[in-house]
């Protein structure tokens, strides 16, 4: 499908769109209270290497950062810009923290990578000096220096070193190096047999496991201090931040605590269970766990006849819903079921709104508009205000990017391998962009989209109206 240019809002300037904060070219973030929220861009795109295979080059990309009037706050002198998030079993959070990346074009896709922290509003920043930074909370982050050296970053930019070190730890395996990648949690095990310990990143302390731990599942841990982990005889409990079993391996499976509660499986039976482990809430049937607006529900269903049972929220009380009909298979967080006459419903954590022609939610829904897709893939946008399509039924793929700051959406539907059509959060075409900036590592900041096509690259306003664009070079 060829892009279709005519939907877009004629722009005042055919020409390049750049303006400065300083005179000078910034090669360095400086931190200052005045920038508003940063917004990255892409500034520069070289061809930097040959594929061994097919003899075809790969680019390499360099990112800048602007105020939200457009203006250059730092050149292009980053490889990457993304969002930090605090990643888990039951998703990511969003955190106000950009991780910044650099490394060295001519060593290639092997080369060196260095990471540093800033706030969105890049109000404090760390260097660029880390070969790890990760989230281990939703208000932390562990940066492992080039000496191999740990620190501890609060939202705030405050550092404190952890007291690990390469040398420190080396008597435990030497697997310093190849455990920073895995460093997601408060608690992290390192080595292996008698060289395992455990490292607690708030004190500092190295820790001897318990005999019976087999590992830690470090990937469903939610925050809150308990860490879900499997013995060596198969059950799973819960570890605290000596170390030591808070609630013994007494499980089958077991997710992370959210806020009071965690969902554990007895064998063939889920519950609730509290910080003390005490049961808190059993269902009658099977019991689900799924997202509506940013907020956990469990659900009581009984899959043989189709129903459910009841829907409790984040404090285990339960929901007035109208609750008739069965749950679709995974949807994203949503809650929706079909009713017996087969028509379809959807809640958002507020508001129930029939679903049209027996589809089923692809995404959360932003204000009036959501992704709804049928059984063989075929997807479109839909206003429940309206009740009418944004974006008809068809084959190419919609996706919604929700703004870090703000919380609204931009959509983007692939035009073709290569393109996709942006639409703002009122589901007007705005621009037609490639990736990088706009696919993997999709972005929407304070209503702000970074954006590229085949000519320009630079941020553009909820109008389509360029704030920052700059020439890219055409292609050979």
């Amino acid at each position: 499908m060829a892009a279709d240019w005519t939907r877009l809002p004629r722009q005042e300037s055919q020409g390049e769109r750049i303006t400065r904060r300083t005179a000078e070219r910034v090669e360095k973030l400086t931190p200052a209270g005045d920038y508003g929220v940063l917004v990255p861009f892409l500034g520069e795109e070289l061809m930097v290497g040959t594929d061994l295979y097919d003899g075809m080059g790969w680019s390499h990309y360099r990112f800048g950062l602007a105020d939200g009037q457009g203006r250059i706050v730092v050149d292009p002198v980053y490889d990457g810009i993304r969002v930090a998030s605090f990643e888990n079993s039951v998703g990511a959070d969003d955190l106000p923290v950009y991780i910044l990346s650099q490394g060295d074009p001519a060593q290639g896709q092997c080369g060196t990578v260095l990471y540093g922290l800033a706030a969105l509003d890049g109000s404090w920043c760390t260097d660029v000096t880390y070969v790890m930074a990760a989230a281990i909370e939703k208000d932390e982050f562990v940066l492992i220096d080039r000496d191999g050296m740990a620190w501890l970053c609060d939202l705030e930019g405050h550092l404190k070193n952890c007291g690990f070190s390469r040398p420190l730890l080396a008597p435990y395996g030497g697997f310093w190096d190849d455990m920073m990648p895995r460093v997601s949690a408060p608690l992290a095990e390192m080595g292996f047999g008698e060289d395992r310990c455990l490292l607690n990143f708030h004190t500092g302390q190295i820790l001897s496991p318990p005999a019976d731990l087999d590992s830690c599942v470090n990937w469903r841990y939610c925050g809150g201090g308990l860490m879900p982990a499997r013995s060596q005889k198969g059950p799973y409990g819960y570890l605290d931040s000596s170390g030591n079993w808070a609630l013994p391996p007494a499980y089958i499976d077991a997710y992370g605590f959210i806020g009071n509660y965690a969902q554990v499986d007895l064998g063939g039976r889920s519950c609730i269970i509290d910080r003390q482990g005490r049961a808190a809430l059993t269902p009658s049937g099977a019991l689900r766990q799924t997202w509506c607006s940013g907020r956990v529900y469990y659900l009581d269903i009984d899959y043989i006849d189709h129903t459910i049972h009841a829907i409790y929220n984040a404090a285990l009380e339960p929901v007035d819903l109208p609750a008739v009909g069965c749950v679709p298979e995974e949807t994203s967080a949503n809650l929706s079921w079909y009713d017996q006459a087969g028509q379809g419903w959807h809640w958002d954590g507020e508001i129930i709104q029939a679903i049209p022609d027996g589809l089923l939610p692809h995404s959360a829904r932003h204000g009036a508009l959501q992704i709804l897709c049928s059984e063989d893939d075929r997807c479109g946008l839909y206003d429940y205000d309206r009740e009418a399509w944004v974006l008809p039924m068809s084959d190419h793929r919609i996706e919604a990017v929700a703004d870090v700051v703000t919380g609204e959406a931009c959509w983007m539907q692939m035009l073709d391998d290569e393109h996709f059509t942006v639409y703002n959060s009122d589901g007007q075409a705005i621009a037609i962009s490639k990736p990088p900036l706009i696919g993997y590592n999709s972005l929407r900041v304070n209503g702000l989209l970074p954006v590229r096509d085949d000519r320009w690259s630079g941020i553009v306003d909820e109008t389509g109206q360029w704030l920052l664009r700059i020439a890219l070079p055409a292609d050979e």
